[in-house]
């Protein structure tokens, strides 16, 4: 007899049951049926959480399943792949005893082979406590550095900001800047619209990748869903919205999301003041850190940008990945070099890399 069940978002009352048994500080937004349905609709895979269960302690882990099949591989039966929804994820769990550990290890994998699972992908949340499992059944690597405003401090301007930052929250009020914040459904989906043409604008600007592209239909669900802690907030010049953030917060957990500035206000510092009055606003609901995450690469002038809030709470961030059956794994990445040879070039570093067909 299994010790797991595997829900689907159907069973949101059953899953938000299970996650509020683990410790406060994993009841996270990233492993909440309502983010994984996002995910579902935006067509990004089926989302499932495997729950494994042993005496009084519980493992969950949310993930999105794909079949391999439809990116039209010729594989002998039909095989799937997992990852996490976009943002942090992985297992959560009730304890970290090594006895534990071991038998949730065991049932994934024995879940994995049965279910024909090729391989998984997870980001990993350096801030959470997470399941230690993951250390002995992935091969870790070190993609980044993440950073997270220590909310928990008694002198946050002085404790975690830069000098600068104190200096560019400084000039943004004195240049008549001001943030309001959004908080019920209506007034965030009245919003959406001036959001959209921002969060576009930032995206073309840093050429941001196709998949950052959200619809307009997934911001409406994630503003819209009131099971999903989410606040919009817009930095004015006096009527000009100049630069917005939406923050996802759950837990002990603020994060900062999406967003963008109008890079013509930049000399004006609306987005210090923005993270400012955020900062402020995650604080006084009784927060632990607001994460802020990473650069598109270490030490680029996103990554210095972002610390500046953070100059004492920052972290390695890591991927973990898995290959549960080598020659199935193999057999793809041969079929995938030999029909899109340019794809498989570019892409060849990435577990799932088989998934860009150009």
């Amino acid at each position: 007899m299994s010790n797991y069940e595997l829900l689907t978002c159907t069973d949101n009352v059953k899953w938000h049951k299970y996650l509020s048994m683990l410790p406060i500080e994993q009841q996270d937004i990233y492993f909440t049926p309502e983010y994984y349905k996002l995910y579902e609709e935006n067509g990004d895979g089926k989302a499932y959480c495997f729950v494994f269960k042993q005496d009084q302690e519980l493992a969950l882990y949310p993930f999105l399943l794909n079949k391999i099949n439809d990116l039209g591989y010729d594989l002998e039966k039909g095989y799937f792949d997992i990852q996490g929804a976009y943002g942090f994820n992985g297992i959560c769990s009730s304890t970290n005893s090594d006895s534990f550990c071991n038998a949730y290890s065991n049932e994934w994998i024995l879940f994995c082979k049965q279910n024909a699972v090729v391989c998984e992908f997870m980001r990993i949340n350096p801030f959470m406590d997470l399941f230690p499992s993951i250390n002995a059944l992935y091969s870790m690597k070190r993609a980044n550095t993440t950073y997270a405003t220590n909310l928990l401090s008694e002198s946050i301007m002085y404790d975690e900001y830069e000098h600068s930052t104190r200096k560019n929250i400084n000039k943004a009020v004195k240049n008549d800047l001001f943030v309001k914040k959004y908080e019920d459904a209506e007034d965030k989906l009245a919003m959406l619209g001036l959001f959209m043409q921002i969060y576009r604008t930032t995206m073309e600007r840093n050429l941001a990748e196709e998949f950052y592209y959200f619809s307009d239909e997934y911001f409406s669900s994630l503003l819209g869903d009131p099971k999903i802690n989410s606040k919009l907030y817009v930095c004015f010049k006096e009527d000009i919205p100049v630069s917005t953030e939406i923050v996802l917060y759950r837990g002990s957990n603020a994060y900062s999301f999406l967003g963008g500035t109008l890079s013509e206000y930049f000399s004006l510092r609306p987005n210090d003041l923005l993270k400012h009055n955020i900062i402020q606003d995650m604080q006084h609901k009784g927060m632990h850190r607001y994460i802020l995450g990473g650069g598109l690469r270490e030490g680029d002038g996103i990554s210095r940008y972002k610390k500046t809030f953070a100059k004492n709470s920052e972290k390695p961030f890591f991927i973990g990945t898995k290959v549960h059956l080598p020659d199935v794994y193999a057999e793809i990445q041969q079929q995938w070099q030999g029909k899109f040879p340019a794809a498989a070039s570019k892409y060849k570093g990435k577990l799932q890399g088989y998934r860009h067909l150009s």
